[in-house]
C-alpha cells in the first residue's frame, strides 16, 4: 500500500534526504511525496544531486519555495535577486552553470512545482498565506514568502484556540496547514494551533524532516553540520 509523506525545507541537503528516505523505505514508484519547497541554497551544496534524486520519484508534488522562485527567475529571465545571492545563490549559480544538463532538469522540475496542494484535511504550502482571504484568491508569491500565518498560529496557540481560515468561493476546505520556511526553534516539527511547521533547519546546522501525512509520525536526518563535517 502506498504511503503519503511531506518533506521539509531541503536546501541542498542530499545526505539528509537519503537518510530520511531510507528510514521509511520510501518506494519511488508507489509512495507520494509532497515537498514543502526550497530545494536550493544551503550548506550541503548538493543542489544537483537533490534535483536528480527528487526527479526519480514518480509521485512528486513540490511546492514553490522562495529560493526555488529565485532560481526560476534566474533560469527563465536571467534575473539574480540580490537577497538570493547573499543567501547561497552565488554558489548555486556557479555550480549549476557548470553542469551541461542543468537547464533541462530544472525545467522538468519547475513543470511539477505548484504554489500549494490540498491533501485530505491538510493545506500544504511553503511559507503560508493571508488567512483573511481564501487560499484561491491571493497572489501565488504569498505561499512562498508570507510568514504571517505561523506568527498568527503562535498567538492562537497561546490563547488555546484554532486559527480561522476563509473558504469563500472555494470548492474544498481544510482543517490544518503544513508549512516550512521559518526554522523551528526546537529543531523538531512544531504543532502550533492548527499549523504544522516542518522546517527544522536543514539549510544551516539543523535537521531535515520527513513526516507521514496519515500518522504524523516524523523522521529526521542527522544534523546537517554533522553530515557535512562542519562540527
Amino acid at each position: 500500500m502506498a504511503a503519503d509523506y511531506v518533506l521539509g525545507d531541503l536546501h541542498c541537503n542530499y545526505k539528509g534526504l537519503m537518510q530520511v528516505l531510507e528510514k521509511v523505505n520510501f518506494n519511488y514508484e508507489k509512495d507520494n511525496l509532497y515537498f514543502i519547497g526550497d530545494l536550493f541554497d544551503g550548506i550541503g551544496k548538493d543542489a544537483d544531486k537533490c534535483l536528480l534524486e527528487l526527479l526519480k520519484i514518480k509521485n512528486l508534488n513540490p511546492c514553490m519555495g522562495n529560493h526555488d522562485l529565485w532560481v526560476k527567475h534566474w533560469l527563465n529571465k536571467n534575473q539574480k535577486n540580490k537577497t538570493w545571492l547573499k543567501s547561497g545563490g552565488n554558489y548555486t549559480v556557479e555550480k549549476l552553470l557548470n553542469l551541461p544538463y542543468f537547464a533541462v532538469h530544472l525545467t522538468t522540475y519547475f513543470q511539477k512545482v505548484k504554489p500549494w496542494y490540498n491533501y485530505n484535511n491538510y493545506f500544504i504550502c511553503h511559507a503560508g498565506f493571508d488567512n483573511r482571504k481564501s487560499a484561491i484568491n491571493q497572489k501565488e508569491i504569498n505561499f512562498s514568502i508570507n510568514r504571517s500565518l505561523f506568527q498568527k498560529a503562535i498567538v492562537c496557540s497561546s490563547q488555546k484556540r484554532l486559527l480561522k481560515f476563509n473558504f469563500n468561493n472555494m470548492d474544498f476546505t481544510f482543517e490544518k496547514v503544513i508549512i516550512g520556511h521559518t526554522p523551528t526553534i526546537s529543531g523538531k516539527p512544531e504543532f502550533v494551533s492548527n499549523v504544522i511547521n516542518i522546517d527544522t533547519g536543514s539549510a544551516n546546522t539543523g535537521k531535515l524532516t520527513l513526516m507521514n501525512l496519515n500518522t504524523l509520525e516524523y523522521y529526521q536526518s542527522d544534523l546537517t553540520k554533522k553530515l557535512y563535517k562542519l562540527l
